[in-house]
């Protein structure tokens, strides 16, 4: 049976080449465009073997088209949804934004499985909320991680 794993808050790709080394099908998703456009410009490869796929979403639980998103001027891995605390280190532009069941659904339906291999969740101080919409909406799974700013996450699993 076929595996697919979603990386949520794929940043830079650092971990493609070792998550498809694991699995036939990777969903990278990344908020940052530019981050996005280096990770389809490094990895082509891959996606014209129809085995990587890369969204240029922001994750979130608000059935809107587009979020404000704050890139980091230094630090890119502190680009984040959330307004920041110190606004002057960030760059604020548009992004489009998805559910990540509904997204998770539809690449699961597209390749045919019932479940998820592997879900990583990284998204800067919005883990949380897409793990409680991936736990609300049954999204079936073999593992899960999440990064952990605060006890939210604990608490949801």
């Amino acid at each position: 049976m076929s595996k697919v794993i979603f990386d949520f808050g794929a940043h830079k790709g650092q971990n493609i080449t070792y998550y498809l080394n694991r699995a036939d099908y990777l969903v990278c998703v990344e908020a940052n465009p530019i981050l996005c456009k280096n990770i389809k410009i490094d990895f082509r490869q891959y996606i014209n073997e129809g085995r990587l796929f890369v969204e240029n979403f922001a994750l979130s639980n608000q059935k809107l088209s587009s979020e404000k998103f704050y890139i980091h001027k230094t630090k890119s891995t502190h680009s984040q949804l959330l307004k920041p605390t110190e606004p002057s280190n960030f760059n604020e532009i548009s992004v489009p934004t998805m559910k990540a069941s509904t997204l998770i659904k539809n690449y699961l339906n597209k390749f045919k499985l019932e479940k998820a291999h592997y879900i990583k969740i990284d998204i800067e101080y919005m883990d949380h909320i897409v793990l409680h919409d991936i736990l609300k909406f049954k999204i079936k799974f073999d593992y899960i991680s999440c990064e952990c700013h605060s006890s939210n996450v604990l608490n949801e699993l």
